[in-house]
């Protein structure tokens, strides 16, 4: 599951835990990054595995470089 973090967490944190899925990749920005340490830190590490990737969220070609 791929969940672009905004300001407001839940509705990246209600599909993680419904879906359960294998690995999740939390994409945010530097003012979305505490949210994305929030979710993180809610999330049972045994439902799914997190990643984190932290983005310019202005710059689509640096984006679609650090998949």
């Amino acid at each position: 599951m791929i969940a672009f973090i905004g300001e407001q967490p839940i509705p990246n944190l209600v599909p993680i835990k419904i879906k359960k899925p294998n690995k999740t990749l939390l994409v945010f920005t530097k003012l979305t990054k505490s949210k994305a340490e929030n979710i993180k830190k809610l999330v049972d590490l045994k439902i799914t595995k997190i990643e984190k990737c932290e983005v310019d969220p202005y710059d689509i070609f640096y984006i679609n470089n650090k998949r």
